[in-house]
């Protein structure tokens, strides 16, 4: 995992979390990469559990230990998972 800390929200490698907003431009993305956002610790554990890899990850530092937790025991290679840290603002 690659704990990345102390971005600007108009960071591009934040571009998925941030600049998804039209209805649109989602739909395409979905369908085409087969994009979505997966929120809270049971959802993403959910996600894996069911096979999917994630492109990256944005959490705040309250919850990063325990998104560390999780992606240690993820059944694929986790080294070049991005996990984003933000402030909670």
């Amino acid at each position: 995992m690659q704990i990345i800390e102390n971005l600007n929200v108009d960071d591009s490698r934040l571009s998925d979390f941030t600049q998804l907003t039209d209805i649109a431009l989602r739909r395409k993305l979905e369908t085409e990469r087969g994009l979505y956002l997966a929120e809270g610790l049971k959802v993403i554990q959910r996600a894996l559990s069911a096979g999917h890899t994630p492109r990256a990850v944005l959490s705040s530092r309250k919850w990063l230990q325990q998104m560390q937790q999780i992606f240690a025991s993820a059944p694929f290679d986790t080294a070049d998972l991005p996990i984003f840290v933000v402030d909670e603002d």
